[in-house]
């Protein structure tokens, strides 16, 4: 016999619903992991910058000494690396309080 319960379930209805709440899901876990993976990439060029910068101060020191024959210059142009790389930090810092400004003020343009 005829079934209608088998053509016609109301919690099939909301199938549409659910696919629709779960496309939005996605979207915004994809959107998250594109954040969270960012983030991950400006730690490592981060810290990829500061060990290079004390490297290059130190490694250049290292050479100048040998050159002339002197034996602080390596103490010297370490301490120049530490500085380019505090410099980087800040330059990065500045850079992440500006983005977070510019996102705080287009929230609030959105949700006044």
């Amino acid at each position: 016999m005829f079934d209608p319960g088998k053509f016609f379930n109301p919690a099939a209805d909301n199938f549409v619903d659910k696919c629709r709440i779960s496309l939005v899901t996605k979207v915004t876990l994809v959107k998250n992991l594109t954040t969270t993976w960012k983030l991950v990439g400006d730690g490592l060029q981060l810290g990829a910058s500061i060990v290079f910068a004390i490297f290059i101060g130190a490694a250049l020191g290292w050479w100048l000494d040998g050159k002339f024959g002197t034996s602080y210059l390596k103490f010297v142009f370490f301490g120049f690396g530490v500085a380019a790389a505090g410099r980087n930090v800040w330059i990065e810092i500045r850079k992440q309080l500006r983005k977070d400004e510019l996102g705080r003020k287009n929230e609030l343009s959105k949700n006044p």
